[in-house]
């Protein structure tokens, strides 16, 4: 049965040009379809090994040259450059993470070398037409464990062999890591192994609320004066999830402290000007131009939005050295680790998925951005009033304004004094009609 799938897939895998997976069986485009970036991540196409229950197994399939192609850096824009080595090849994982691999498939790579992807399973089950159920996330969880468990073994005892002794697979494994020159590399992904979730899904979602809002998000920051390309940034925090909220506190796209909110927003049990993505853009543009005062270059300004910039000075002082490239790969800490080191590539990554979206998402559905004007309040008024006052619906105050708890639309409570309170701008709708 196996034999007979792979026949039928070959000549696609061959071509190089589509992706079979629970996303369903989706056109990447032909290589250099925009950029360098483009040419060298499709180049490493998906190569179907193996089933396992419910789990069809991938592996990448690189020539030595895709590989060293994907070490090569190059310009993004005039401000962010991807340099050669390993920002390069991490911008690449990523960039898969974020465009290509589904929420239903699981990537098993390293904490210490995210970039070597050993495999990748995916549930052909749903055949990309539905959402996994919690049974078969569970199923795909347990098999790319054992999966993990099957290529720690082989890394330990890569890490004990000579390379002249290696086998097939694990000379597969040599060709993914090297550009590793560490000795110690096949113990330390032995023990570094992790899944990975692909975020394709939540990118469209993601992708298609950020439309009503970045327009007015880069305002904030252009006013602050950082590269407007900081915005995106809320794509890392929460897939621009205006609900999104962490176990720590952090609520909104931009996944703002409570203890940094306010002192810059109102935050109470009516309104929490977080989830306002204008608003917490605001403040996040002022995060990231006080942490490039403190910090002296964006690489190291933009891992401390995720990290903290004391936390970032004290390592730059401590080790001598501004380079970011250079503290990821000497220092290890409870507190800097996968997503503090990984922060600043993911962004890298989606510079370049924002900038073609289009072609990498061309199912995200058109929206138009809000039309409001800003309005505040002189004195507290009731929510009745005031809708009667500016003729406007209470689900329209809740679809300009969602740091407004609904609670408070509902109980007719008071919209306090001196909040700003966004409201349709019919002047602005006329014009864009």
């Amino acid at each position: 049965m196996l034999s007979e799938k792979i026949a039928v897939l070959r000549p696609f895998l061959l071509l190089g040009v589509f992706l079979i997976s629970s996303s369903g069986l989706f056109y990447l485009g032909q290589k250099s379809l925009f950029q360098k970036d483009q040419k060298a991540e499709q180049a490493c196409q998906p190569f179907m090994t193996g089933t396992e229950g419910v789990v069809t197994l991938f592996q990448l399939k690189c020539s030595e040259d895709d590989l060293e192609e994907q070490g090569e850096g190059f310009e993004l824009t005039p401000t962010f450059k991807i340099p050669d080595g390993m920002f390069a090849r991490r911008f690449h994982f990523w960039r898969k993470v974020f465009t290509t691999w589904s929420k239903d498939e699981r990537v098993i790579n390293s904490e210490e070398y995210p970039e070597v992807v050993l495999e990748f399973g995916s549930l052909s089950a749903t055949g990309g037409k539905r959402s996994a159920t919690p049974k078969e996330i569970s199923l795909l969880t347990r098999t790319m464990n054992k999966r993990i468990r099957h290529y720690a073994k082989i890394l330990h005892g890569m890490h004990k062999k000579s390379p002249d002794k290696f086998s097939g697979e694990e000379n597969r494994i040599k060709k993914l890591t090297d550009h590793i020159k560490d000795p110690q590399k096949y113990l330390k992904i032995s023990k570094s192994l992790r899944l990975q979730q692909g975020q394709r899904e939540h990118m469209i979602t993601g992708l298609e609320t950020a439309q009503k809002y970045l327009v007015h998000i880069k305002k904030q920051f252009e006013q602050e004066g950082v590269p407007v390309e900081l915005a995106y940034i809320a794509f890392i925090e929460s897939s621009f999830n205006l609900k999104a909220k962490s176990h720590v506190g952090a609520s909104g796209v931009y996944q703002i402290m409570p203890r940094t909110g306010k002192q810059f927003l109102r935050i109470d049990r009516t309104i929490d000007e977080r989830s306002d993505p204008v608003k917490a853009g605001r403040v996040a543009a002022k995060l990231f131009k006080e942490n490039y005062q403190i910090l002296g270059n964006w690489p190291l300004a933009i891992t401390a939005y995720n990290h903290g910039p004391y936390g970032m000075l004290k390592k730059v002082k401590r080790f001598g050295t501004s380079d970011l490239e250079t503290l990821i790969n000497i220092h290890t800490s409870r507190t800097f680790r996968y997503a503090s080191k990984n922060f600043y590539v993911e962004f890298l990554a989606m510079i370049d998925i924002i900038e073609h979206k289009e072609d990498l998402f061309p199912e995200v559905k058109e929206i138009e951005p809000i039309v409001y004007k800003d309005l505040k309040m002189p004195h507290a008024k009731r929510v009745k009033s005031f809708l009667a006052e500016h003729k406007m619906s209470s689900e329209s105050l809740l679809e300009l304004n969602p740091d407004i708890n609904p609670s408070l639309v509902w109980r007719n409570g008071y919209l306090p004094k001196n909040h700003i309170v966004k409201i349709s701008d019919a002047d602005q709708v006329a014009q864009t009609d």
